[in-house]
């Protein structure tokens, strides 16, 4: 296929490859991304501040400001990935053959995830529910506080979108579930997903019932707590079946 350009069945019929893209991916040296990447966070945060609490010192002292961003460490972020590059690319050459590699018209290595792209998986990820409550009648929305609550529980660079999904398996879906079945949550109701308030560690469904111009009749608010779960700390070993636990 990515020599002639064709592959061939067991019944000896030829199917063209000729106009196709081939995309190829794969996990190899992965760990070297996620902790190089992780270096520069970290690296970043520490020069943030101490630019922060050195500015008045380097202007009365005529320093051109961040002329020394990272001075004393001996580091930067462009050296960081420039060597993470080098060993993600020596294991690559390291696993597939040269005629793979010569026959690849570009390696292309992704950088993790950020918070927004986060936030927009999640966001596909809750369409789910958000669909079937449409489907009954409820407005189902979902607060920014309570997209970050998920994020800081579920996200693993290592596993990606698969722990969000099963988070909302364990701890969101089955729990609005009560609510529909007993009645509380019912057609012409809107229900809100936010961290509480008060308690950072409380993630809340909030529900009204709505009028004709879509605004919470007065008296009908009220809240229902559906999880209370401290953040873990990822060490980067977390094993994806324990990892909410």
């Amino acid at each position: 296929m990515l020599d002639e350009g064709h592959l061939s069945d067991s019944k000896g019929n030829r199917v063209d490859f000729t106009n196709c893209l081939i995309i190829l991916t794969s996990n190899i040296g992965q760990q070297y991304i996620l902790d190089s990447y992780k270096e520069v966070r970290a690296l970043t945060a520490v020069n943030e501040k101490d630019k922060a609490s050195s500015n008045g010192s380097s202007s009365s002292s005529g320093e051109e400001p961040g002329k020394s961003s990272f001075k004393g460490t001996g580091k930067s972020p462009k050296d960081i990935l420039r060597r993470m590059r080098q060993k993600v690319l020596k294991e690559v050459f390291g696993y597939f053959k040269p005629q793979v590699i010569g026959r690849m018209s570009e390696i292309i290595i992704f950088e993790p995830l950020g918070e927004t792209a986060m936030k927009g998986v999640l966001n596909l990820k809750l369409s789910a529910l958000r669909n079937s409550l449409a489907a009954k009648g409820i407005d189902f929305k979902v607060a920014d506080s309570a997209l970050g609550y998920i994020l800081e529980r579920a996200w693993s660079h290592k596993f990606g979108g698969r722990r969000m999904a099963k988070y909302l398996e364990k701890y969101i879906k089955p729990r609005v579930a009560p609510l529909l079945i007993s009645g509380k949550l019912k057609s012409g109701d809107r229900a809100v997903l936010a961290r509480s308030n008060t308690n950072p560690n409380q993630l809340n469904l909030i529900v009204c019932e709505l009028n004709e111009e879509g605004v919470c009749k007065p008296g009908t608010k009220y809240g229902t707590k559906l999880v209370t779960q401290e953040v873990k700390p990822q060490d980067g070993n977390e094993d994806e079946e324990d990892a909410m636990d």
